[in-house]
């Protein structure tokens, strides 16, 4: 069975993605003990996006001269290589001269993660019938959540009973796991043929931007899929502490509740794309614009709301909307190019998200000191409103 090949993936990243949780945790949690500054600790976070932004932008180059699975088992193997290094310092104990190994091997590992999503993105429909498409961008999304709440709620738990080195070394288990995965896929897809000699350096990077430029389509999803990155900024972890203390008047527990049902919700969202899979791939447009529409509304409720167990259910309804807002736009995309534009575009994108998402942090924080948190959830009202007449026009159009 075809499909078998995208379970590997689905199975080789999720190990993968649990393994960079715990790992992010670990060196936040350990810089912050050496330092004893909030600041240099919260540079594993910054890092992390220049990296990945970075990695998203040169994986084109790499897409000229490798297959998909080549180049995915590539950047796992260097993931191990580095992440081996990142274990040797930590057992040497050099103390704060750790720090400045540690940021320099994040931000490899991150330029490695840049680069991986667009591929694994680009894999998806080459590795699933496409009836089964949408199905399978469910799982990548769902699991991506769940991996994302376990690796913060176990990985605390973990690493004050087992201790830091324990979780290092369940992630360099983790990578190795993943690696035997990558390497049973089998990719059936033919090899991307670029004639790589007559193009220079700024065309194969920039590839994947004048495609999505030149297609009116993709570049309205490309709006759609930025503007959803503004919005998810506000669920910074600093941005919810000062809604649940200002807002609610509630203690940090309300905190980890708010979180807790946004996660939910967001899987939640997986399992009904999974169960009505079929209604929603012939209605993909129709289901862009109502989630918006859900998330315009759900926010408003929130920024008007002091209720804090009106709150968890605001949020716990938002997280459908988010994740079939997500599957959908991404599903439309990887079904509407071919398998030589895919990569390209995904990349792009994913360079671009990573940019408007750590910008909006920066932007919404700054608001939410001067203004106050309910201004930013006010603007996300408009955002996504926005994002709704852009949805429908694109409805419209497709009539």
């Amino acid at each position: 069975m075809k499909n078998k090949s995208f379970y590997f993936l689905l199975g080789g990243q999720t190990l993968a993605n649990f393994g960079d949780s715990l790992y992010v945790l670990v060196l936040t949690l350990l810089t912050y003990q050496l330092t004893n500054s909030t600041l240099i600790a919260s540079m594993v976070a910054v890092l992390q996006f220049v990296g990945q932004s970075l990695g998203a932008v040169l994986i084109p180059l790499f897409m000229y001269q490798y297959r998909l699975k080549q180049l995915i088992v590539y950047l796992q193997i260097c993931q191990i290589t580095f992440f081996g290094y990142l274990v040797f310092i930590y057992i040497l104990q050099l103390t704060t001269l750790s720090i400045p190994l540690f940021f320099i091997i994040v931000f490899l590992l991150s330029l490695i993660d840049g680069g991986t999503i667009p591929v694994r993105n680009s894999m998806i429909p080459r590795l699933v019938e496409k009836h089964f498409l949408l199905r399978a961008n469910s799982y990548i999304l769902t699991s991506d959540q769940i991996v994302l709440l376990l690796g913060w709620l176990l990985g605390g738990i973990l690493i004050g009973i087992l201790g830091p080195l324990f979780l290092l070394l369940t992630t360099l288990v983790l990578y190795c796991l993943s690696l035997i995965s990558m390497l049973i896929i089998v990719d059936t897809g033919a090899a991307t043929k670029q004639a790589k000699d007559q193009e220079s350096f700024a065309a194969r990077v920039f590839s994947g931007w004048k495609m999505m430029y030149q297609k009116p389509t993709i570049r309205t999803f490309t709006i759609l899929e930025m503007l959803s990155m503004c919005g998810r900024s506000i669920w910074t972890g600093a941005i919810i502490l000062v809604y649940v203390k200002e807002v609610l008047h509630q203690s940090e527990t309300w905190w980890g509740f708010i979180n807790a049902s946004y996660f939910a919700g967001t899987i939640l969202g997986g399992i009904f794309v999974l169960r009505f899979a079929k209604h929603v791939q012939n209605r993909l447009f129709d289901h862009i614009f109502y989630s918006s529409i859900i998330v315009a509304v759900m926010t408003l409720c929130l920024g008007l709301n002091q209720s804090a167990w009106l709150s968890l259910l605001f949020v716990f309804l938002l997280g459908p909307a988010f994740q079939l807002r997500g599957i959908t736009i991404r599903t439309y995309v990887q079904d509407t190019l071919n398998h030589e534009e895919l990569p390209k575009v995904l990349s792009a994108q994913h360079t671009l998200s990573t940019f408007i998402y750590g910008m909006s942090i920066l932007i919404m924080s700054t608001m939410t000191d001067l203004f106050g948190v309910r201004v930013v959830f006010f603007m996300n009202v408009i955002l996504f409103t926005v994002s709704a007449i852009l949805s429908f026009r694109l409805k419209n159009e497709q009539i």
